[in-house]
């Protein structure tokens, strides 16, 4: 999951997909976002937190 969230509350785009998401979804993230959601209790999958950081947005290209 790439991008970032507003300061504003009504612009939580990121947070509140990441809060959505289901309890069986590992979440890579390479987004600035990851700084407002990795606050989130998302807990982990068998031992592997649920949010895995892979670096900022401009570590990665599609």
């Amino acid at each position: 999951m790439s991008g970032c969230d507003a300061r504003q509350k009504s612009l939580e785009y990121y947070t509140e997909f990441a809060r959505q998401l289901p309890k069986d979804t590992i979440i890579l993230t390479s987004g600035c976002a990851k700084y407002r959601y990795n606050k989130l209790k998302l807990g982990d999958i068998g031992g592997i937190p649920r949010v895995i950081d892979a670096g900022q947005c401009n570590d990665s290209y599609s």
